[in-house]
């Protein structure tokens, strides 16, 4: 049942919302704002719907874990700064790194539910 589950969120959460971005043109650059809500929007409702299983793999987690994930959201953002040359302006650079940082952690997080049950952690 589990993976069933996982596979409903996996197509619905990836697979409708890309088909529906190519079909109607939707890029990062022009709606950064939505694509980022999107994916903090399905990166809670991971945190809902698993919540058990992160509560029992991830109960130790302190301010310190925090710190880096804000540490490591503000580098991504910003290391675009240090390309010399590059296709994008800044401004579309970072239009694209804000939403991807967030689909990065929903993929990451979505991954580890998919293993937790299984005792790969």
């Amino acid at each position: 049942m589990h993976l069933i589950i996982w596979l409903i969120l996996w197509f619905g959460a990836m697979g409708l919302p890309n088909y529906l971005f190519k079909k109607y043109n939707i890029t990062y650059y022009e709606n950064s704002w939505q694509h980022t809500l999107f994916f903090i929007v399905l990166s809670l409702i991971l945190f809902v719907v698993y919540q058990n299983q992160f509560f029992i793999y991830f109960n130790s987690l302190n301010i310190g874990h925090l710190i880096a994930f804000i540490s490591l959201f503000i580098l991504w953002l910003f290391v675009s700064n240090l390309y010399k040359k590059d296709y994008y302006s800044k401004k579309e650079r970072f239009c694209y790194q804000l939403p991807k940082f967030f689909e990065i952690f929903f993929q990451d997080i979505f991954f580890w539910v998919a293993y937790l049950p299984f005792g790969f952690l």
